[in-house]
């Protein structure tokens, strides 16, 4: 589920890439990077999980979305 709507006019890939719970745009961060790999990820199973960034900016906890999306700007890597 992507949070583009289909009425936009524009259809911008990173709209259709970005799902509800991620704390930014889809793509927007370092090239090659996915949200698995970020320190504010947090798995709920192999291929999902939540961000506590966006838990952190927000204050809706466990929105789980797909853990293979490109990461967003808030990327931090896990392995600093």
């Amino acid at each position: 589920m992507s949070i583009g709507s289909p009425y936009l006019t524009d259809e911008n890939p990173v709209f259709e890439e970005t799902d509800p719970g991620m704390a930014h745009f889809s793509g927007t961060g370092p090239d090659n990077t996915y949200c698995f790999g970020c320190m504010f990820f947090n798995r709920e199973s192999l291929e999902s999980g939540w961000c506590d960034k966006y838990a952190q900016l927000t204050n809706v906890h466990k929105q789980i979305f797909y853990a293979g999306n490109m990461s967003c700007r808030y990327f931090e890597n896990i392995r600093q």
